[in-house]
């Protein structure tokens, strides 16, 4: 039989929708947001949390490398360590070309939805 031709992926590579094959910060924000919802106790998460949030993406790395807050965002302090200490690590299912960093703003609702908007910074 004639050997397969040498620019077919190998199988392992076809059709795996599980991670994009680019850098996806929306992907990233919803991965965020569930990442979040951990950190706030029942009686806060009965209500609309609204909140801001920098992910430091590194170059050819799809999992965030680190958070930033900012001070004024509302967040008690154990919500913001726990904020901080649960993005690191959120994959955006590609690595950036270059040192990315994608501000959020996150809107957790009651119902367990979440509107997130990202914004790449240039």
């Amino acid at each position: 039989p004639a050997a397969p031709a040498r620019n077919v992926d190998p199988p392992a590579l076809l059709g795996d929708d599980s991670a994009p094959a680019t850098f996806d910060p929306e992907l990233a924000g919803r991965n965020a947001a569930k990442a979040a919802r951990e950190c706030f106790a029942a009686d806060r998460a009965a209500h609309t949390i609204s909140f801001g949030a920098g992910l430091l993406f590194g170059k050819d790395e799809p999992a965030a490398r680190r958070t930033y807050l900012s001070p004024d965002e509302p967040l008690s302090p154990d919500e913001r360590r726990c904020i901080n200490k649960g993005l690191v690590g959120v994959s955006a299912g590609a690595g950036p070309s270059h040192n990315t960093i994608v501000e959020y703003r996150f809107r957790l609702r009651p119902d367990g939805n979440a509107d997130v908007k990202a914004t790449v910074q240039k």
